[in-house]
């Protein structure tokens, strides 16, 4: 039986494509893909019986060897698992791809237990042979072995850690789903322009950020936090228990908070996350500064929550696809023409789902591959103009992975969190300055609009995210329970510290936090400083890319190609930036005072 079907390419509404993922696996019939991750699984236990107990003896180049077979029965189970969840996200209702999604997500553990157990064996290897590190046969993995010794003393034995993996995966991986499911499967039927039908949580948001009528924005708002509302109480339970399962695991493991081992999984300094923190704060007067002009180019005294992502100017939510498209791909063409190419490339090979409908949980996303020369990519295309700033932000995802994967193995292959979104976010930029260059006035204001709805997005309410976060565990550290509406104050009392008393919040937005799939991750905590780290970064880069043209273009390859070889820190050392340094971060917030400056001008001169 083949439930793959949704997988297979069609065209609908004016050519909005659903993806084709059937490449991901050698046969879409469910029962052929669960012998492919079988497949996969019996891969690694036979590696296990070969390596894990005999690995004491092995000399550098023979380490060299098994890991080159480990990276390539990895990525085998993890492109199975992932093609399984990608079909189980198109439509959370689908019980058959629900229970092929479980399978697969089982066989993935299983392997993923084999590289545990590995990884073990190897910080023993070190422990007795530290030399070894040094061997040029392991010049590769350098960056990788490196890190991997600074963990081993916060590992487990072979059966704890193979219990903590089948827990984690009926503990909180379960509630993370319970959240996709509880939230993609939800709808509430609301009247919008004389028409009542339900709607989903995605559709209500694409609604909030796309319509030009604000008493359909209101309707929208009120109806997804209602909708958000109506499951707190399970949605702060699963909230409760991922955050302390995690902090748990964390004592346990001897680490001193998730804090620290988050910034270790990031690679990244506790200097320059204080460093990037201080800039935000001390430059809250830019968020203040875009709130009080984007209120007057709303004519409106003073901004709702439904406002503050609100067209302005002349903002058209009628783009087709193929425009869409061209725009995209103009923009990194216009970078560097074999980036623009190989974008174009997602769109031939039927890469892209931008199909909104029921069911589907992601609105917007890019599955990176290891595989030559692709990535897959979803999103909800409604066609708004943020619309297709998502397709450029998404597709910039798939160079990074596309350039990662040309010049790493699968270990090295996967930057962290916080360098993750710096090509996505230059393909913003780049869409923007081309989009700038083609408009007059009151679309320049509805273009920098967007862009700016961004900073608040990914700098200022991550730092929300960040504090209400840490203020979680700071009361849970001390075992202080937090109810449904000590959850709920916290986010107003975090919320309120960086927007002040500029916005009037609608009813429930006390629960906005529980909308963010990012709250709800098993698998990493903390997943909120990236965006502010990748969005001020970037803004620093792209300064760069406008003072030297294109002899910056290599220097922005280089860095997307490093994948996780290096730090953060190391690797933007080479370019010239020092990320423990408050100036460096002080030159992306200037790139965003500079975009609130030509916004403040477009309307003293529009008033004038």
């Amino acid at each position: 039986m083949t439930i793959g079907y949704r997988g297979v390419f069609v065209m609908i509404d004016d050519s909005i494509p659903e993806w084709d993922i059937s490449p991901m696996v050698k046969n879409v019939e469910s029962d052929a893909v669960r012998e492919e991750m079988a497949s996969c699984v019996r891969r690694a236990e036979e590696f296990k019986e070969r390596y894990v107990q005999s690995i004491q003896f092995l000399g550098a180049k023979e380490l060299r060897t098994a890991f080159e077979e480990l990276e390539q029965f990895m990525w085998s189970a993890k492109r199975v698992r992932n093609y399984c969840w990608m079909l189980k996200d198109e439509d959370v209702t689908d019980s058959e791809a629900k229970g092929l999604f479980e399978y697969a997500k089982e066989g993935f553990a299983k392997v993923e237990f084999v590289y545990t157990s590995f990884e073990m064996e190897v910080i023993r290897l070190f422990k007795r042979n530290p030399e070894i590190l040094d061997s040029e046969e392991l010049e590769t993995y350098r960056h990788y072995l490196s890190r991997m010794r600074e963990r081993s003393t916060h590992c487990f034995s072979d059966e704890q850690e193979k219990l903590i993996l089948e827990m984690n995966q009926y503990g909180r991986q379960a509630w993370t789903e319970l959240h996709s499911e509880i939230l993609g499967s939800s709808t509430r039927r609301l009247s919008i322009d004389d028409q009542e039908k339900e709607y989903s949580l995605a559709q209500l948001v694409s609604i909030i950020l796309n319509s030009t009528k604000r008493e359909n924005r209101r309707k929208a708002s009120e109806a997804a936090h209602a909708l958000i509302a109506d499951h707190r109480i399970p949605l702060s339970h699963a909230y409760r228990a991922i955050s302390r399962s995690y902090e748990s695991e964390m004592r346990r493991r001897d680490w001193p908070d998730v804090l620290t081992y988050a910034l270790h999984r990031e690679d990244v300094s506790v200097e320059a996350l204080e460093a990037m923190q201080k800039v935000i704060k001390e430059n809250v007067g830019i968020l203040r500064r875009y709130i009080k002009v984007k209120a007057s180019l709303l004519d409106v005294d003073r901004l709702c929550s439904w406002d503050l992502t609100a067209p302005v100017g002349t903002m058209r939510s009628d783009y087709s696809w193929s425009e869409a498209r061209k725009m995209v791909v103009d923009a990194y063409s216009e970078f560097d023409s074999d980036i623009g190419a190989w974008v174009d490339g997602l769109f031939e090979k039927r890469r892209i789902d931008a199909t909104p409908r029921p069911g589907k949980t992601r609105l917007g996303g890019c599955w990176f591959s290891h595989e030559p020369n692709t990535s897959w990519i979803t999103l909800n295309f409604t066609g708004g103009l943020r619309d297709i700033f998502t397709l450029a932000h998404e597709t910039g995802h798939g160079i990074h992975s596309y350039l990662s994967a040309q010049a790493n193995t699968y270990l090295n292959w996967l930057p962290g969190s916080c360098m993750t979104e710096t090509a996505s976010l230059f393909g913003e930029s780049l869409l923007l300055d081309l989009l700038l260059s083609q408009s007059g006035n009151s679309e320049k204001a509805a273009v920098l609009s967007v862009i700016l709805d961004k900073l608040v997005s990914t700098v200022y309410y991550s730092q929300v995210r960040f504090e209400f976060e840490k203020r979680t565990y700071d009361m849970t550290s001390q075992d202080r329970y937090l109810d449904v509406q000590d959850i709920g104050m916290l986010w107003k009392e975090c919320r309120d510290e960086v927007f002040g008393d500029d916005i009037e919040w609608g009813p429930n937005s006390e629960w906005r936090w529980a909308a963010s799939p990012n709250n709800f991750r098993s698998d990493r905590r903390f997943y909120n400083f990236p965006y502010a780290f990748g969005q001020l970064l970037t803004y620093a880069l792209y300064l760069e890319y406008k003072r030297d043209g294109q002899t910056f273009v290599p220097k922005l390859k280089k860095i997307l190609q490093s994948g996780s070889a290096a730090s953060p820190s190391e690797l933007l050392r080479e370019v010239g930036f020092d990320i423990n340094s408050e100036r460096f971060w002080e030159k992306g917030i200037r790139y965003a005072e500079h975009r609130v400056e030509q916004l403040e001008g477009l309307l003293n001169r529009e008033s004038s």
